[in-house]
């Protein structure tokens, strides 16, 4: 069994700046580590665009199409697409066309962790940050040119989008998540109750609408910076412990197949302890474990 890491180095369009030099840590002290200890080897691919001049959206949408089709082509050659991002719109659109591409099938659903909804539309954000805009494109509720122009991506239903542990939610994203259907689940939902009871009736009624894969999206601002690590500028407190996240894994892997996943949004400057790799490497074990089963299983 082979993971391959798809690495995008970048943030708001610029490579190896803030949340970008996050990537290589995050596949070097998490993704490596465990995949070495499950017994899986690992290929790593770059994405990289070249471009005369900067400009975040531009930058954004050929990530886009880059990372859609490297996770098409791991999947096609049967490895697992682990993306490795610094700005989770790339990660989890590329992701989920790319799973969609190769599957041939609209059998996708989405698992988001975040403490953010990153939700927005450039009608409702304040701060104009296009990553603060990833879930709405993905739903096909904003950039609706660029995104047509993707090869192989349609929007993505909301009741097929679970957003787990976001804590800095505006009352726009509350009324858009509202409208499209998309899950939401707080952290008390996995710290005060168990995994198994917050997400079994969301993968029962996937499982019924013909869902057969899961695209498992971890922005590692998720987790609690008190307790693990801050993971970057926009850090929120009272977050997830990994253990939450990996009982979460446990328990998708039970009911659907996770067919990709990334982790994003690492900045090593707001972790000089550098806790955050560590708590990413519990769940990339716990993602391969489950994977692994899946393969054997098949």
């Amino acid at each position: 069994m082979r993971v391959q890491t798809i690495e995008v180095p970048y943030d708001s369009g610029w490579r190896d700046r803030r949340m970008g030099r996050g990537v290589a840590p995050l596949v070097d002290q998490a993704v490596s580590p465990a995949a070495r200890a499950a017994g899986w080897s690992m290929r790593r691919h770059r994405v990289d665009v070249k471009a005369p001049f900067t400009v975040e959206a531009a930058t954004a949408f050929a990530l886009h199409r880059e990372t859609a089709t490297a996770v098409a082509a791991t999947l096609d050659e049967g490895a697992f697409p682990l993306v490795v991002s610094g700005n989770c719109n790339v990660a989890a659109i590329g992701a989920v066309t790319g799973l969609r591409r190769s599957r041939g099938a609209d059998d996708v659903a989405l698992l988001w962790l975040d403490a953010h909804a990153d939700c927005e539309t450039p009608e409702t954000t304040e701060s104009a940050f296009l990553d603060g805009m990833g879930l709405a494109m993905l739903a096909g509720e904003c950039w609706r040119g660029p995104m047509a122009a993707l090869p192989g991506f349609a929007p993505l239903a909301g009741p097929r989008v679970a957003l787990i542990g976001a804590r800095q939610v505006s009352e726009a994203e509350v009324a858009l998540m509202r409208r499209l259907g998309i899950h939401a689940l707080p952290v008390a939902a996995l710290t005060e109750a168990s995994a198994a009871a917050a997400l079994t009736p969301i993968l029962t009624d996937w499982r019924r609408d013909g869902v057969r894969a899961v695209y498992l999206h971890v922005d590692v601002d998720v987790f609690d910076p008190a307790k693990v690590a801050p993971a970057n500028c926009f850090a929120e407190p009272n977050g997830l412990m990994p253990a939450h996240v990996r009982d979460l894994v446990a328990v998708v892997g039970r009911a659907l197949s996770i067919g990709a996943m990334a982790l994003t949004a690492y900045d090593p400057d707001c972790d000089p302890d550098r806790g955050v790799p560590p708590a990413a490497a519990e769940i990339v074990a716990a993602v391969l474990e489950t994977a692994g089963v899946s393969a054997v299983r098949r």
